[in-house]
């Protein structure tokens, strides 16, 4: 992180001389919306002349003189000036289309060297850092320029004898960019010049800043310019040839010197807040404000800090400079922003490309692949941290996504950042004063809108296969950490990297477990835009193994929903894994409607469901996403079962009681309830039960369906008789139709066994293969059988005498029917 993550260096930015007051947006113009150049009247003549829109939203700024002008001058220097003290009416950095000028009248009779005087700003922290400028002999005045001003900053003219101006030409001339038309508030994208002038306050040698420190400056310029980015918004001297910008080369380790305000430590988690504790003693604790050093307006290197800190972690001089040279380079992009909302962008692009330009021996367009910034394990940016968060210390670990980014669409180049910054600018032209949720959500769409342009394909896609990736899947793009993004550590194929959720076992804000036997459900109340949480649950017992099943989860989310139809809105994954964690074959489920119960199948092994739920919204919609487990049967006892036995199911989420909840066997409720809780119901099987399936339905969502069956019992054999008359007309050739009617009368009588209140009639005895006895109202999964006797009279005699009485034996069974004859059935 940016002094937090070894890069501590203080890279403060204002516009070059050529750039004049105006309105920024759309590429250039002024606007009716920008307040206009003011000059501000201070003790004894001195002024600070605003740049347009500097007071916009009625800000204001007052030059006084100090009441502590004690501390301004160190041992070495000499106070020319009085100590003046700038107040505003704003909290944060006012800065406006352009720089702000200062004059200050000196004391030309205390001054031995004009070529030593400079001014001195004394930051809200207690540190004070040069600023280079131009003294007019002939009017008194010390004349410097800054981005922005502060309030509660001090400032003053100081003489320091020890300084030294060394600039030495590199001969390189930029070429490849060409001036293009400007809002003036936009630096242009010719960088016009790669030289620098060194102000050295240190007690290195001319020859050593001619060796170690010029060469990298030269060099990252270029590669900045070459990679097509706009020139940085930093002072550029007028007084000297070839034209360069003003360095400051400081030196110390302590909180008052200019020297380090962070040294390498570590992150930890605890009581639900991140604190960062250093390793080091000797380093102060201060924080740096970087909207401070941003109003700056020049560039200042700690070489000592370098030598005794950065060095020792393996950062180099040249990931250093170009991270903090790239972040003035941002500047020149003049993207609106409130209360640091941009700092995300800011850090997680400049120290990957600080990282890659080291480990590539100076290249940050490819074709080697992208570095992070890795200084002591467990670094990863959190998912659940929205990719957008700029919350310090965090907004470094953003560095994860951007080198994403450059490596799965960039094709290894980070020169796509240039146009979402030229976007984001666009986006937020003229847009003063909004609240940082409103400049976030800007800074999304322009993000997306360039992302759209670069890679065809949206900001909402690209973050959603990010999160997939790094979280799950584990392609080739995703690793960014060899050394420790391992197999081993959680980084295989197809399985959770459970760190990207969790800063230690205590963090569980991102990362939760279901568990419905003990916990009704889990909460996410604030899933961000560009967030990722997940949660993770036991597979219940299967009912029935071998039939096709599933379990139920019920989603609920307040601010948002599922947009099939579109990359935003919700996206939820889920993947059912092995007892190791490890997802099954065919175990990855997209939940595209969660308006009703998701039901999740079974698979073979599967022990295990973990479910990822990101939001891909660019508009500022924070959902809250509520998940429970439905009613569940996980299982029946006993099975069979016989009317009048207690039968127990197990599950899950059947509530603490029965309420208005209803328990169905083969479609028909069951009132003889003995006990419910949230994992089991007890109930007494009815008399007339029948087999079929046990269903569940809980505040109106139905459980699963398991089939029980229920035991028949044997039953008496039932006596039956009746007598059945019927006639019959038959009219053969000269035949009297009278006479040709037969009357018949069949008494039946007999047995049924293994039949339910059976209900007999006799069917047509008159007609061939007629002789039936119908049954109905049986068990039909029995065979019933019917023993009896017929007994047949005749009113005449019959056309086709047949014997009237006989014994038959009928066996129904869905049914048959055999006569028993001779010893033997026939059909």
């Amino acid at each position: 992180m940016r002094r937090l993550l070894i890069l501590i260096l203080s890279i403060v930015v204002t516009l070059p001389l050529t750039s004049c007051g105006g309105g920024g947006g759309d590429g250039g113009g002024s606007s009716d919306k920008n307040s206009p150049i003011t000059t501000i009247q201070g003790p004894d003549g001195s002024t600070l002349t605003t740049s347009v829109g500097a007071l916009n939203g009625e800000a204001s700024i007052k030059l006084t003189e100090s009441p502590d002008p004690s501390r301004m001058a160190d041992e070495n220097e000499a106070l020319v000036s009085k100590v003046l003290l700038i107040t505003t009416s704003s909290d944060d950095a006012l800065m406006g289309d352009g720089t702000f000028s200062l004059s200050i009248p000196v004391d030309g009779s205390s001054v031995t060297d004009t070529g030593k005087l400079e001014l001195k700003v004394m930051l809200t922290t207690g540190i004070a850092y040069p600023i280079a400028g131009v003294y007019d002999a002939a009017t008194g005045l010390f004349k410097a320029q800054v981005s922005g001003v502060v309030n509660g900053w001090e400032i003053a003219v100081v003489e320091d004898p020890s300084i030294q101006i060394i600039q030495v030409s590199s001969g390189i001339t930029p070429s490849g960019a060409s001036p293009i038309a400007v809002g003036v508030w936009l630096t242009d994208l010719d960088w016009k010049t790669y030289e620098w002038s060194v102000v050295n306050h240190t007690a290195m040698t001319e020859v050593e800043i001619k060796e170690k420190i010029l060469p990298v400056l030269w060099d990252t310029s270029r590669t900045l310019a070459e990679a097509g980015f706009r020139s940085p918004k930093i002072y550029i001297d007028p007084r000297l040839s070839p034209q360069a910008r003003v360095v400051h080369l400081i030196g110390g380790v302590g909180p008052n010197d200019g020297g380090s305000h962070f040294a390498a430590g570590s992150i930890t988690y605890a009581d639900g807040s991140w604190t960062y504790t250093e390793d080091q003693s000797s380093f102060s604790t201060i924080l740096l404000d970087d909207d401070q050093l941003s109003a700056l307006g020049q560039l200042h290197i700690n070489y000592d800090q370098f030598l005794n800190l950065n060095q020792q972690y393996g950062v180099s001089l040249g990931n250093i400079i170009i991270h903090e040279l790239f972040h003035a380079v941002q500047a020149g992009y003049d993207v609106r922003k409130q209360q640091k909302s941009l700092a995300a962008y800011l850090e997680g692009t400049a120290t990957p490309i600080g990282q890659t330009y080291q480990n590539t021996g100076g290249s940050i367009t490819g074709p080697s692949a992208p570095s992070v910034r890795v200084l002591r394990p467990n670094e990863h940016a959190r998912l659940y941290q929205a990719v957008d968060d700029p919350t310090a210390p965090l907004q470094y670990t953003k560095q994860d996504f951007f080198a994403y980014v450059a490596k799965r669409y960039g094709n290894n180049s980070f020169a796509f950042t240039e146009q979402m910054f030229e976007y984001m600018n666009t986006w937020t032209a003229n847009k003063f004063d909004l609240a940082a949720a409103q400049y976030r959500e800007l800074y999304r769409k322009a993000t997306d809108e360039a992302f759209s342009a670069i890679f065809k394909k949206g900001l909402s896609a690209v973050f959603k296969e990010y999160a997939l990736d790094r979280a799950y899947e584990h392609g080739e793009h995703a690793i960014l950490r060899s050394g420790e993004e391992t197999e081993q550590n959680g980084f295989g194929p197809n399985h959770l990297a459970k760190t990207l959720f969790q800063w230690n076992t205590t963090d569980t804000k991102g990362f939760k477990e279901l568990k419905p036997e003990t916990s009704p459900s889990v909460e996410f109340q604030k899933i961000e835009p560009l967030s990722c949480y997940a949660f993770y649950m036991r597979v219940p017992d299967q009912s029935d193994s071998d039939a096709t099943g599933a379990f139920p989860l019920l989603f609920k989310a307040e601010g948002g929903e599922i947009l099939s139809s579109s990359d935003s809105g919700l996206k939820i994954f889920a993947f059912l894994e092995d007892a190791y964690g490890d997802m099954v074959a065919d175990g990855k489920i997209e939940i595209t409607d969660i308006s009703k119960t998701v039901m999740i199948p079974f698979k073979e092994d599967a022990v295990y469901l973990t479910v990822l739920i990101m939001n891909c919204y660019l508009e500022d919609k924070n959902v809250k996403v509520t998940v429970s487990s439905g009613p569940y049967i996980a299982s029946i006892s006993p099975n069979p079962a016989a009317p009048g036995d207690e039968i127990m199911l197990k599950g899950l989420s059947f509530g603490t009681s029965q309420e208005e909840s209803i328990l169905s066997l083969a479609g028909e409720e069951l009132s003889e309830i003995t006990y419910w809780s949230d994992t089991e119901i007890h109930f007494t099987l009815p008399n007339n039960a029948e087999s079929g399936k046990v269903k569940a339905t809980v505040n109106s969502v139905s459980s699963n369906e398991v089939e029980l069956e229920v035991e028949e019992e044997e039953t008496d054999a039932q006596p039956f008789s009746f007598v059945q008359s019927w006639s019959k007309s038959h009219f053969p050739s000269g035949w009297d139709p009278e006479a040709a009617t037969i009357d018949f009368t069949a008494s039946v009588s007999g047995q049924v066994q293994n039949a339910m209140n059976p209900k007999i009639s006799l069917g047509d005895f008159n007609v061939e293969n007629a002789k039936i006895i119908n049954i109905s109202n049986m068990k039909t999964s029995e065979v019933v059988t019917i023993q009896g006797e017929i007994t047949m009279t005749l009113s005449k005699t019959t056309i086709a005498p047949e014997t009237p009485t006989s014994k038959y034996e009928y066996t129904y069974s869905n049914p048959t029917l055999s006569r028993y004859e001779d010893g033997v059935f026939k059909e």
